[in-house]
């Protein structure tokens, strides 16, 4: 198992002290996963805590230690906190809409206890996330709460995090020669399956690493999740082409004075019998309807006799979130979510586009 990244200014003490030395074992793993996390994440964390925040990920890392230093954080905060946030956004989901029948309902703990025993899988319910998994992706904890149903898998990866004090320059055969610092830590890279029952809307989740067979490894973490919830294969996936139609008619609606715009759209594929009408902004960065003669062209098309094949869009599905980057495929009933993102943003996003179809 490739080791965690060396601490920096760190000494286990005595539980009389601070921290005993099976907690700083804790904590450097723990540290290792909560350094990888988006910098605006670990700040608003810092914030919540009132720590001091800091810049760079060095003094993310100082300033972590001595607040659980001084139990002003706990490491049940910290995992707490990454339960929200690693492994979210960055990633391709294919959606579900669950029946809104007796039947598809989520089942009591009671119950599903039974049938994970039955599917020999019982022993995964409430597990604990290990902090240093191995290179397979395997499944870690199968949970069960007010809110829903998941099914976590993890694996370890790799990771490299800036390490700008240590960049240094060097004279090489007469050569000015500039080295960039990394410091290698492990993460942890997610699958998941998510039932939100009170949405009626569940999800897989695929990290985009692992997009190069996304579609076999989706199937593959149905076949588990069937053996414990058979309705699974029933449930329809989101009607992402019509997703695709109706968030490009969004983006032609001029916000109210003040008002936010719900959807920018960068480009739109809409498919006919043989050809397809493509319409796309030169940057990846602008919408395409901004275009006044590009405009005019879009509303000319009589979308009713097309299908929304693919779809590339900035959308804002409330006034206190930002704008988060959606690629939708029509085809494949899939997303790709293209920036790290929160549980809860994941999720308002979800349930922004079901209200589309």
């Amino acid at each position: 198992m490739p080791a965690s990244g060396d601490p920096v200014g760190f000494k286990a003490v005595t539980r009389r002290g601070k921290v005993s030395e099976r907690a700083a074992e804790k904590l450097d793993d723990l540290l290792d996963l909560a350094l990888l996390q988006n910098n605006r994440f670990i700040r608003e964390f810092l914030r919540s805590k009132r720590v001091p925040m800091g810049t760079t990920k060095q003094e993310f890392e100082n300033r972590l230690r001595t607040a659980v230093g001084s139990r002003i954080v706990t490491l049940e905060d910290i995992r707490e906190w990454l339960a929200g946030v690693e492994g979210w956004g960055n990633q391709h989901v294919f959606p579900f809409e669950v029946p809104n029948n007796d039947r598809d309902a989520p089942p009591t703990r009671e119950e599903f206890r039974i049938r994970l025993t039955a599917a020999r899988l019982v022993r995964f319910l409430d597990a604990p996330i290990p902090q240093n998994p191995s290179e397979n992706l395997a499944l870690a904890t199968i949970r069960h709460s007010a809110a829903g149903v998941s099914f976590l898998w993890v694996r370890g990866s790799p990771a490299l995090i800036r390490r700008k004090d240590l960049d240094r320059e060097e004279e090489i055969d007469g050569d000015d020669i500039e080295f960039h610092a990394f410091e290698r830590r492990w993460s942890r890279v997610a699958a998941r399956f998510e039932w939100r029952g009170s949405a009626k809307l569940a999800a897989v989740f695929l990290a985009r690493r692992d997009e190069s067979d996304y579609m076999q490894q989706r199937d593959r973490l149905l076949e588990m999740v069937t053996k414990v919830l058979p309705s699974v294969a029933n449930w329809t996936p989101l009607d992402i082409p019509r997703v695709v139609t109706r968030l490009d008619q969004a983006g032609l609606k001029a916000p109210a004075a003040g008002g936010r715009r719900e959807v920018r759209v960068n480009s739109t594929v809409f498919q006919g019998a043989s050809a397809n009408i493509r319409l796309s902004a030169n940057s990846e960065q602008d919408g395409y309807q901004d275009d006044a003669d590009v405009r005019e062209v879009r509303l000319a098309v009589d979308t009713t006799k097309f299908v929304g094949g693919s779809g590339d869009c900035y959308v804002s599905p409330s006034d206190d979130q930002g704008e988060f980057h959606v690629r939708l495929y029509g085809n494949e009933k899939r997303l790709l979510l293209w920036e790290k993102m929160t549980a809860s943003q994941v999720w308002s996003l979800l349930i922004y586009l079901r209200s589309q179809v």
